[in-house]
């Protein structure tokens, strides 16, 4: 069965909040947990990234975000079968 993700080690252009940032994606199929604003209580949402802004990295911070909000592939990393 064919993934419909992109893997691991491809480098995109994501629209996080209002800006594009350049990701490289370290993981997929992420469920990340917050806390409501309204009650304080704490929800789940499943995302389909997880990446690091480049060339920073790691020290700039973790972005999750979704297919949905890839605005342009820059290289897509193939995996062998």
């Amino acid at each position: 069965m064919k993934d419909v993700l992109l893997n691991v080690g491809t480098i995109v252009k994501a629209e996080i909040g209002e800006e594009i940032h350049t990701i490289l994606i370290i993981g997929k199929r992420q469920v990340k947990e917050y806390k409501n604003s309204y009650d304080n209580e704490y929800s789940y949402k499943a995302l389909d990234y997880i990446g690091v802004q480049l060339p920073d990295g790691i020290e700039e911070g973790i972005y999750h975000f979704n297919h949905l909000d890839i605005a342009e592939i820059i290289y897509e990393r193939h995996v062998e079968q």
